[in-house]
């Protein structure tokens, strides 16, 4: 391996796991597959991914060298000495203002598939970089002209809180990736559920550019449509730590609960009340461990639960009835661990059931032989 931070691992660092020492060695016969079976050439990455792609063409070279079959080898030595040769191409890691980059392994991952990444937390995700990532961001992720992006960035700093240069980069890429229609919706979500109660959301710009009208209050009378859809029966027989992970808040349900205890979690209604927010305006109360019954005073038109955690993670959930969610083919987190209490529910009841009517039936005889 050429790769020099491997190196320095090895030699003056604390080592290296062996799941880590042969990344490049799977990733270098990944490539060569590809190569061999589909003529794939290049291989893009990251700049720290530079030294797996030279394992890969350095594993391409000596694969074809020694393969045991004569014609592979012969085919692949011509080709790589032609225009078909393996060739790599890396670029700079895109990284914050502090020089932390995004990845998996950073844990700000995002997808721009909608299963993995929806609309709204794609959204949500740039509007919370910082000012100093912004301006950078709207040059690397959108095509607007540099001359409008230096005026609105001119502009979003005179009132920074307003996050105009954040609206707009986060509208640009959600537009770009889903369109239209996907962006205004995740806007209007955005602006409906951050505003401040009794404040007027800005109202968003058409497809010509032009203001769609004066300002007007965003409410839940059309609030746009729900994140997540979740069965009546969580919702009413369910404890909130519970209904907390089913909406992907938490990872387990005891984690759920942690964080109500901690304070993190708050409920569409109002404050310092169990009942469900005003149609006026979006409000939020704190999330108790209270009794199951009192998550349902929650719900707004019987059907609407938002929750969030801490101040940018919601989850607007819609209550469908059981037997919707069955034919809905949906699955949530920790479903299966429910069903499979409920089977040993059921199965109590029935032992217990029969024990009943064996005690019923009298007193056990006892035959003398």
């Amino acid at each position: 391996m050429e790769d020099s931070s491997v190196k320095n691992k090895l030699y003056k660092g604390d080592g290296m796991s062996f799941s880590e020492f042969c990344y490049p060695l799977l990733q270098a016969w990944d490539w060569w597959h590809m190569y061999n079976t589909k003529g794939i050439q290049m291989q893009i990455g990251g700049s720290d991914q530079y030294g797996n792609i030279i394992a890969g063409i350095d594993a391409i070279k000596y694969i074809f060298q020694n393969h045991p079959n004569p014609d592979i080898r012969r085919g692949r030595e011509e080709d790589f000495h032609s225009l078909n040769r393996p060739v790599g191409f890396t670029v700079p890691l895109l990284t914050t203002s502090s020089g932390e980059k995004f990845g998996k392994s950073a844990g700000n991952a995002i997808w721009l598939d909608k299963e993995q990444t929806s609309t709204f937390d794609l959204y949500g995700f740039f509007m919370r970089q910082s000012d100093a990532d912004v301006g950078r961001y709207l040059r690397l992720f959108t095509f607007l002209p540099l001359k409008d992006i230096e005026a609105t960035m001119e502009e979003h700093m005179k009132a920074p809180e307003k996050r105009k240069a954040q609206h707009l980069l986060a509208r640009e890429f959600v537009e770009l990736v889903h369109g239209s229609e996907e962006a205004r919706d995740a806007e209007s979500r955005h602006r409906m559920l951050f505003s401040k109660p009794g404040v007027a959301a800005t109202m968003m710009l058409a497809e010509d550019g032009k203001k769609q009208g004066p300002p007007a209050q965003i409410t839940l009378n059309n609030a746009p449509k729900a994140n997540i859809k979740l069965p009546a029966s969580l919702i009413y027989k369910k404890s909130i730590g519970r209904i907390i992970h089913a909406a992907g808040l938490a990872e387990s349900s005891s984690e759920g609960h942690r964080f109500v205890s901690a304070g993190s979690i708050y409920i569409g209604g109002m404050p310092g009340q169990k009942t469900a927010m005003s149609d006026a305006a979006l409000s939020f109360t704190p999330v108790k461990n209270w009794v199951i019954e009192d998550t349902a005073k929650f719900l707004v038109d019987g059907r609407l639960m938002i929750l969030r955690k801490g101040k940018h993670n919601i989850r607007i959930v819609e209550v469908v009835t059981d037997e919707e969610w069955k034919e809905s083919g949906m699955r949530y987190p920790g479903e299966e661990l429910d069903e499979a209490k409920e089977r040993q529910r059921e199965r109590t009841k029935e032992s217990l059931a029969r024990r009943g009517k064996e005690m019923a039936s009298g007193p056990p005889r006892i035959v003398r032989v």
